[in-house]
């Protein structure tokens, strides 16, 4: 990809969409601030419900999709640790095709990624779990962070931080983001102010979240 856009005078771009979504911006805001401090180990799912006929699907057809369900949702979590905490040094994964015919790819995924630092990241991803869910967890030494839902068919969008108490009631600050999912939106305007930034151009877009908001079309 990074030859083509070279050669064609391009800009690539990987569609990260999930960093967009407000929730894990408030998670990555208060990592960076240092309020975890040290980062202990991570720990993440993320998941669909089969449905019937989902063999048939696009997400089923090696032809098309980029592999099973791991490398098409789990990737997400993947980008999302890497993102906030850094690159990894060692990955073990083991995939399983256990009910859901997907053309040879998996239905399930669990995979371990470990720091150089021996910070260990756990992630499983699986359409066998019967429910839509996303829960993305960052444990640090002073306390802890955790992101779940998404919205829509996955329910509200949560933040929660909670700080390391060793002596009283363990207590923590819960946020919820009831929007509609605008993620994919912000990451196609964060990408046109980089072809922006990138070619000199006068016009940046805005930011379409209050629009979003207010019911209008993108």
């Amino acid at each position: 990809m990074v030859r083509t856009a070279r050669r064609t005078d391009r800009i690539p771009w990987c569609g990260w969409n999930h960093r967009f979504h407000p929730a894990i911006q408030e998670a990555k805001r208060r990592f960076d601030a240092g309020e975890l401090g040290r980062p202990l180990f991570g720990r993440g799912v993320y998941g669909i419900g089969a449905r019937p006929g989902m063999g048939d699907e696009w997400r089923s057809d090696p032809a098309v999709a980029a592999g099973g369900h791991l490398a098409e949702q789990g990737i997400h979590l993947v980008d999302l640790y890497s993102w906030m905490i850094g690159d990894f040094l060692e990955v073990t994964a083991m995939m399983q095709q256990s009910l859901v015919p997907m053309g040879g790819m998996e239905d399930s995924g669990f995979v371990l990624l470990r720091r150089p630092d021996g910070v260990v990241v756990s992630v499983h991803s699986s359409v066998t779990q019967w429910v839509n869910r996303f829960d993305f967890e960052l444990f640090g030494e002073l306390g802890y962070l955790r992101v779940q839902e998404l919205g829509g068919s996955y329910g509200v969008e949560e933040f929660t931080f909670g700080l390391r108490d060793d002596t009283g009631p363990f207590s923590a600050e819960v946020t919820q983001f009831r929007s509609a999912d605008v993620s994919s939106l912000r990451e196609w305007t964060a990408f046109a102010r980089r072809v922006t930034e990138l070619t000199g151009a006068t016009r940046v877009p805005e930011d379409p979240m209050l629009d979003a908001e207010r019911g209008a079309p993108p």
